[in-house]
This record gives structure tokens, sequence and C-alpha cells, in this order.
């Protein structure tokens, strides 16, 4: 099957490069991206129109899915690729999952719902932990970051002012963080979103950057919520 064969719309493309940047897709997430609403009504009985979407993109080898872990992950093909693949702006190659990935696979999704709530309250420019990875291994720094030595898992920009998301959900060394919190501190302009399901987790960069208002720290849950305001506590902290 031709390239011309298949009628791909701007949201289709949309839905690949969502997958490309950010490895994979869950059924909620597709919808979510797709809809003015964070999330549709989870207990509906309907399936959303996406799911349907994403079977026509399933039955035309644009896309393929696979249950990791509890989750059904929707990956963009080699054929889905080749619609966007003149289109990248980063010359991001195709995702290939490996077996390490997969342990990584909750972590991926939360990283995917954060970057969905950041780009529907006003965060911009929004940059995946892939494109830092691809950029650093070409040693070509991309625009405003520069030379990058600590990868975040995203980054966005907020009322001129940088943000990098770190969503923690396993404990790192005192050493590792002391060299993290080192290296974001001597960024002028910039800031740290930690994201985390164990408060324990995070405890001891809550008490390197006590005194710093470039650090915050958001319970998982929370950003799950229809409650959630965490761009107010950013305005908060700023003022």
């Amino acid at each position: 099957m031709s390239l011309k064969e298949i009628k791909i719309s701007a949201e289709d493309k949309k839905l690949f490069f969502l997958m490309l940047y950010q490895k994979f897709l869950t059924l909620d997430l597709a919808d979510a991206y797709t809809s003015k609403e964070m999330m549709d009504d989870s207990n509906h009985k309907k399936r959303p129109k996406i799911y349907f979407r994403l079977n026509r993109m399933i039955k035309n080898n644009l896309v393929f899915k696979k249950k990791i872990n509890e989750l059904t992950c929707y990956f963009l093909s080699k054929l889905g690729y080749k619609y966007i693949e003149l289109e990248c702006k980063y010359s991001m190659p195709l995702y290939v999952q490996t077996p390490d990935d997969e342990k990584c696979v909750y972590h991926d999704y939360i990283v995917a719902y954060v970057r969905r709530y950041i780009e529907a309250n006003g965060g911009e420019d929004w940059i995946s932990d892939r494109i830092f990875r691809v950029h650093m291994a070409k040693e070509r720094p991309i625009r405003k970051y520069q030379s990058f030595q600590q990868i975040p898992d995203g980054a966005f920009t907020y009322h001129n002012n940088v943000y990098f998301i770190e969503v923690e959900l396993t404990q790192k060394s005192k050493t590792r963080y002391d060299s993290i919190y080192e290296y974001y501190s001597s960024k002028q302009n910039s800031n740290v979103i930690y994201f985390y399901k164990d408060e324990s987790v995070v405890k001891y960069m809550k008490e390197l950057s006590a005194n710093s208002n470039q650090f915050y720290f958001f319970e998982i849950p929370e950003l799950l919520s229809d409650e959630c305001t965490i761009f107010d506590h950013l305005a908060e902290k700023k003022t």
C-alpha cells in the first residue's frame, strides 16, 4: 500500500508526532490529546471516537498496539513514520522499544500526561527527553537550552520561564541528587518540577531545595485530578 492510498489528516499526523516524541500513547492519553477536556468521564460506557481512529490506523499498519504492564500502548509503525519523517522538527528517528524500556512504561505514561496538562494550561515549546538525547548524541545543542548534562523527562516555557520536568518514581542516591541540585541551581531563569508518588523518594531533594524558589514538587495523583492547580502554584511562587 503506497503513501498516496491512505488518507492521513492533520489530526492523524498530530497523533503520529506524539507517539514519536513521547514513545507511545494509551487510549486515554490519545483521547485527552484530541479532546477539549483533560479526560472524558472514565465511567462512560461508549468507547471514545479516538478508539475507532486508532483501530483504523492499526488496520492500515500505521500504528501497532502492545500490552505492557497492564497498559495497552499504541506505537508508531515504520509506515506511519514515513508520513511525518520529512516534517520532523528535530530529525527524530523512529522509536524502537527495548526490554529495558518496558520497565519504564508507567513512567513514560505519566510524562506524556504531564505534557498534555502543561500544554492545555498555557505551557509552550515542549521538548521531550527523546529530543534532548538525540541532540546530545549528535553534540548539537537545542536552541535556548545550549549544552545539557542532565537529561530531564521534558521541558517547556511558561511566561518566559523555562521549566524542566522530572517524574521521580524511584529514589536515587544522595550523591546523584547533590549533582542534580547543583546543576539545576546553576542555570539562571530555569525551574524544575518534580512529580512523585511516594514523598519519601523526593524527601532529600526537598531538603536540598528548601531555600530555593526554582524547585516545585507535586504528587502524581494531584496531577491526574480535576482539581489540579499546578499552574496556580507556579504563579504564586514567582510573585
